[in-house]
């Protein structure tokens, strides 16, 4: 930090929060125009502009983007065009290309699986009350957001949340946009938080200010409890490994044209050119153009926004050797109620088409509330760096884990086990076997409950995805419906497949599993529901709702094709 003449960022750092949809007119390559956007370009409806002299003066600039090949009525997939086999079309290998494809060319920061309550008081204990929730392989923080922003804001319990994960990126990225959401600015540090966790260039004074706030962490007295604000304190999350991990991401100085162009040669390699077309080929012309633009800058603001000043390389999406750290289809739209999305970018005067302009003010929101919450509720964070087992372990052992507050006698109100029951990770009867028995006893609360989703289980069983016949079935009534097939992934949504999921539980020893971690199967979901965007109450073979062609396209035509329980 010293090179860069910076010893305190504070009151040197420029807000650049976006709190409504700019004009789109670039005056020069660096400045837009800075007053407020009035009506849209009526043919890709992608920016906005305040008046027909700033559009037809910007025609220039924007004349590539609405007039994208990627826009053309015509627009094909590089197979038909080119008139080769799609590399995900193998009948024999195509579930297995489910499960291993996300998981190529590296981590997963960002889920695939949109944010939810893990609370869902309404429906459960019906109070406010003391809360003990347990994410043992967290990932990143949108569940933890979701929960605390759906509680009434009154509230007055304390929250304490322990959020485990084996991956030290991740325990890193949670706990430093944590401390950068309890900063005295707020709009600033919702903005440098936004985009530590969404985009791959940043401006500089956003990146000392992390740098600054990573090395504060690190640095000063790591047994101690750290307060974000007076009301919310992390524990944890600043160990020894940790601390000389974290020191790994300042060692090396990477450019951000050597970094950004490692981001694009993954996400749009041309050696995955299939799986990106069948991303795009699902989507509207203005969203295959958004998503396109988004992979190729890596910059979560709306469309016609010029990204001034993010210049510097986002160190917590990069290994410390400059190397982009996820896969090709990593998206931050999946994490999020698209439906949501789109709400919040109305709200903001951000047309649909602008996918991305939308998750931003979504974003913005989210964390703009969660951090206002965070200088009211009575919060503490409890930060572990290691395995799921190990944790569950740790918890129920004679020491226990004292820097956490964890100990023999810790139970839990929800433990949210993502998808550990996958057989590629924990498994499902060592989940339960494990964690089970953490969860809090009826007496002590008849709501708390152990969620668990799996991703990958239709791989592993037959019956998941409909029968050839089944599928052209399918097919011709949702051709019927006017709703837009898109490939398997539409059809699934479509199938029944609960007696298939029953049957995959039965072979992962569910019912040994159930009986000595004392644990039941909840008839009536009341937290989550059985089925992605099924009803929360609905019985197991309930399919997943979509109220018109609008809601069908906006969770249908992603990229994920698995069927999700």
């Amino acid at each position: 930090m010293k090179s860069h003449g910076i010893e305190s960022t504070e009151g040197a750092v420029v807000d650049l929060t976006l709190h409504e949809l700019p004009c789109a007119r670039r005056v020069t390559p660096t400045t837009s125009c800075p007053n407020k956007s009035k009506f849209l370009c009526s043919s890709c409806r992608l920016v906005a502009y305040c008046c027909m002299d700033c559009q037809k003066k910007d025609w220039k600039e924007h004349k590539a983007a609405c007039k994208s090949e990627m826009r053309v009525p015509g627009w094909l997939p590089a197979w038909e065009v080119f008139l080769h086999e799609p590399e995900w079309n193998s009948a024999s290998e195509w579930p297995a290309q489910l499960v291993e494809e996300p998981k190529k060319n590296g981590l997963e920061l960002w889920s695939t699986f949109p944010a939810y309550d893990v609370l869902n008081i309404t429906d459960n204990e019906g109070t406010a009350k003391d809360f003990d929730i347990a994410f043992p392989a967290s990932g990143d923080l949108r569940n933890v957001i979701r929960t605390v922003n759906e509680l009434p804001s009154s509230y007055s319990g304390s929250l304490n949340i322990t959020l485990g994960d084996k991956d030290p990126h991740i325990v890193i990225r949670n706990l430093l946009i944590l401390a950068l959401l309890g900063k005295p600015d707020m709009s600033r540090c919702v903005d440098t938080a936004l985009h530590i966790w969404y985009s791959s260039v940043i401006p500089i004074s956003y990146g000392l200010e992390a740098a600054l706030m990573l090395k504060s962490l690190m640095t000063n007295n790591q047994s101690a409890p750290y307060k974000v604000t007076k009301t919310s304190t992390i524990l944890g999350g600043r160990t020894f490994a940790l601390s000389k991990f974290a020191s790994e991401f300042h060692r090396n100085m990477h450019e951000a044209a050597e970094t950004m162009l490692n981001m694009v040669n993954v996400s749009l390699s041309l050696s995955r050119i299939d799986y990106q077309d069948m991303a795009y080929a699902k989507l509207e012309s203005s969203h295959r153009v958004a998503l396109h633009k988004y992979k190729s800058t890596g910059i979560l603001v709306p469309f016609g926004t010029i990204p001034v000043r993010f210049d510097y390389t986002n160190k917590y999406l990069f290994s410390p050797e400059g190397k982009w750290l996820q896969n090709g289809m990593a998206n931050p739209l999946y994490s999020w109620d698209i439906n949501a999305v789109i709400e919040s970018g109305k709200a903001r005067g951000v047309p649909r088409e602008d996918l991305y302009g939308c998750l931003y003010f979504h974003v913005s929101s989210q964390l703009s509330e969660f951090a206002s919450r965070l200088r009211r509720f009575k919060i503490t964070f409890k930060l572990y760096h290691g395995e799921a087992s190990a944790l569950a372990k740790a918890i129920s052992s004679p020491a226990g884990l004292p820097e956490l507050q964890l100990g023999k006698k810790t139970r839990f109100d929800r433990i949210d086990t993502g998808n550990l029951i996958d057989e590629e990770y924990l498994g499902l009867k060592k989940v339960l076997t494990e964690w089970g028995p953490l969860l809090k006893e009826k007496q002590n609360n008849d709501k708390a409950t152990l969620i668990a989703t799996s991703l990958n289980w239709a791989t592993r069983v037959g019956g998941a995805a409909p029968t050839k016949s089944e599928a052209e079935a399918l097919m011709k009534k949702l051709i019927k419906d006017g709703r837009l097939p898109a490939f398997r992934g539409s059809v699934t949504s479509m199938y029944d497949n609960s007696a298939a999921f029953a049957k995959y539980l039965r072979t992962q020893g569910l019912e040994d599993a159930m009986s000595s971690s004392k644990l039941k199967i909840k008839q009536r979901h009341t937290v989550v529901p059985h089925r992605l965007y099924a009803p929360p109450d609905a019985t197991p073979s309930a399919l997943p709702e979509f109220k018109d062609n609008e809601d069908w396209y906006l969770k249908v035509c992603d990229y994920s094709q698995r069927p999700r329980r």
